[in-house]
């Protein structure tokens, strides 16, 4: 069976084993970041904190990283993203200080900002006709797979030899990735555009601002990615400290979601390809209300395995969808709209760790409680959408 036939084309299958080989060394970097962090002497609060600026500083250069692309080409981006991921943890596995490993979690997600955007805008412009989902399924569904390596092995390694170690690993994983993307070929490129932060953020809130739909979607996700934030990143803590679980036990946790949103991407892909991202994307944030809120409530490991399994499957109906309907929305300046929508959902999204961080130490289950009744708003501007 030919590629066409799957979806595929070489460089939607070579972003997607890049970015897939990428992603592996960034999550085996943080996948445990907050317990980390947390044994450095940060408390849970202020890990929260670091946390969420480190993603609110990347959710905003997402809208000048995005339009940057646009000008420049994909390639580049992704290149520096790649480095200054990898850079940042190698240089972190030497580091105790707290003061600078702040610096360097921020900079591990400011390379997530150059690469994100651009590789999704890759995937989307360089898409057959009328398979935009399926070209996002098996990009989601390599860095899934990804995912699901990383969290094991950051599990395994800072189990048996610490941080400094799992760190050094990672930083190594995500260098490999720039030897790949070296061979994408690019559609157009500017050797002389350069970064205009205000311009580029000016022209993203333009976009957003002109027209309506992209407005609601926008809302719609900054809710959803607030609650997913402020259940998904304590679920380490609630593992550690209320499950008594290992710290391998709680990788391989978090990758049994990686395992559910992997075996279910591709067929969600397929599926989102015949109704439309809009339906997938409202019955997503929908069975997500219904279920985030039991994790801190469960002891049997079984149940827990079971439940971050059925997660990571509800997971998987998210990224394909939002992406197609993205694209559907609007048809031209993909980098630019894409980066725009993320950042503008990752900035107001990213204050869920920190809220969470302050309900904490009410109950460790009322971060997961709240998070369903803000992520279930998201339903009503869906809806809006529709209309």
């Amino acid at each position: 069976m030919g590629y066409k036939k799957l979806g595929l084309t070489f460089n939607i299958a070579l972003i997607s084993t890049s970015s897939a080989l990428y992603n592996l060394g960034f999550v085996i970097g943080t996948a445990l970041i907050i317990l980390y962090l947390v044994n450095l002497g940060y408390s849970p609060f202020l890990a929260g904190a670091l946390l969420t600026f480190s993603r609110l500083l990347y959710s905003i250069a997402m809208m000048t990283t995005g339009s940057l692309s646009d000008r420049i080409g994909r390639k580049r981006p992704m290149i520096w993203g790649f480095a200054l991921t990898a850079l940042a943890m190698l240089a972190m596995s030497i580091m105790t200080n707290q003061s600078a490993v702040a610096i360097l979690v921020v900079f591990i997600w400011l390379g997530l900002s150059f690469q994100s955007p651009a590789a999704s805008a890759a995937v989307s412009e360089m898409a057959l006709l009328g398979k935009t989902a399926i070209a996002f399924g098996w990009y989601y569904t390599s860095i899934s797979v990804a995912k699901v390596l990383g969290q094991i092995i950051a599990g395994v390694t800072v189990q048996n030899y610490g941080y400094s170690n799992t760190l050094l690993l990672a930083g190594a994983t995500a260098i490999g990735s720039m030897t790949l993307i070296f061979r994408y070929k690019e559609r157009h490129h500017n050797e002389n555009a350069s970064l205009n932060f205000y311009e580029d953020l000016k022209h993203g809130v333009r976009i957003i601002r002109s027209e309506r739909r992209l407005q609601y979607l926008s809302i719609a996700l900054s809710v959803h990615a607030m609650g997913f934030f402020m259940s998904y990143t304590f679920i380490p803590l609630v593992a550690e400290v209320d499950q008594g679980l290992s710290k391998t036990a709680i990788g391989i946790l978090l990758a049994l979601f990686s395992v559910g949103s992997a075996l279910a991407l591709l067929p969600f892909a397929v599926i989102t390809n015949k109704i439309g991202g809009l339906n997938m994307l409202t019955w997503h944030l929908a069975l997500s209300s219904m279920t985030w809120w039991i994790y801190p409530l469960l002891n049997s490991y079984g149940i827990i395995i079971l439940l971050m399994t059925t997660l990571g499957i509800i997971g998987a109906m998210d990224m394909p969808a939002r992406r197609e309907l993205m694209s559907y929305v609007s048809e031209k300046e993909l980098g630019t709209t894409m980066g725009a929508l993320d950042a503008i959902s990752m900035t107001i999204g990213s204050l869920g760790a920190l809220m969470a961080g302050a309900l904490w130490e009410i109950g460790h289950w009322v971060p997961f409680v709240a998070s369903v009744f803000i992520n279930a708003t998201g339903i009503l501007f869906l809806l809006k959408l529709r209309r």
